[in-house]
């Protein structure tokens, strides 16, 4: 980020040609890429103070909405049934004694499965 103040941020984006400098209004969702530096990895410290601490959990009313507005009771879409689809491998290898035998059967398969 480039500038926070009076209601605004300027950040600095990447482009193909050198950067672009833009301005939004607060509050802004900001998203940082791979160029921004070396990722930082934490320390055992870090990590064992932070098994420690309990995230702050706020309730619609915390945080002055209704709660008929928002999450589950709000929802406008239903989800009708959620599954992972099945993934069918089927390999047929063709043979033949040269290439052009070769491509002139696989030619063949392929127009008997409609797919030529």
């Amino acid at each position: 980020m480039e500038d926070i103040g009076g209601g605004k941020v300027r950040v600095e984006r990447i482009v193909a040609d050198g950067f672009q400098v833009v301005e939004v209004s607060t509050p802004a969702v900001i998203t940082v890429s791979n160029e921004l530096g070396e990722a930082r990895y934490a320390t055992l410290k870090g990590i064992m103070a932070a098994s420690k601490k309990q995230p702050i959990v706020w309730k619609p009313a915390d945080i002055g909405l209704d709660a008929a507005k928002v999450g589950s009771a709000a929802r406008k879409a239903k989800i009708v049934k959620l599954f992972q689809p099945v993934k069918e491998g089927k390999c047929e290898i063709v043979t033949a004694d040269s290439p052009a035998e070769a491509a002139a059967l696989l030619a063949q398969k392929l127009r008997d499965n409609k797919v030529i």
